[in-house]
């Protein structure tokens, strides 16, 4: 949405504080990862048109725009899966390969950082970890369990 924010955290900071600040156990899967872990390129693409079902060509006409427009903002070759990525974490915590636990806020009032997330690497503000932040994870599990699902919608 703006060089420091995503969408949902740049039109909602205050929710977002009020989430992170909540006591829930919280996972953050930040863009840096679906950008290194989720994207699919044109092999990919090729595996998943190979499938052949009603969720496979759903997932190629919803992505083929993605990927195109990935070109133009983001400038990388492929789509990118945000949602699904956090999903397949979500429902299998071991496709995070690495993660740690750090302080989160969010900035509510910046007039160019609105929305932006403070992960506190380094524990400077001394203040208890309130999210576990997902650092790596095994792409090729990640795309196994995507084709997986697709597999099943008929």
């Amino acid at each position: 949405m703006t060089p420091s924010a995503e969408y949902n955290f740049y039109v909602d900071p205050e929710a977002a504080r009020i989430v992170l600040h909540s006591g829930i156990p919280i996972t953050m899967v930040g863009w840096d990862m679906c950008i290194e872990y989720s994207l699919m390129y044109n092999e990919d693409f090729n595996k998943i048109a190979d499938i052949n079902t009603k969720g496979s060509e759903f997932f190629l006409a919803i992505n083929s725009f993605v990927k195109n427009a990935n070109k133009d903002v983001h400038k990388v070759d492929g789509s990118t899966h945000p949602d699904t990525l956090l999903v397949a974490i979500a429902a299998d915590e071991k496709l995070m390969t690495s993660s740690s636990y750090y302080y989160v806020d969010i900035e509510t009032k910046g007039e160019l950082t609105r929305g932006e997330n403070i992960v506190d690497l380094h524990n400077i503000t001394g203040k208890e970890p309130n999210v576990q932040v997902c650092e790596a994870v095994d792409r090729e599990k990640f795309k196994t369990a995507l084709i997986d699902v697709l597999k099943t919608i008929n």
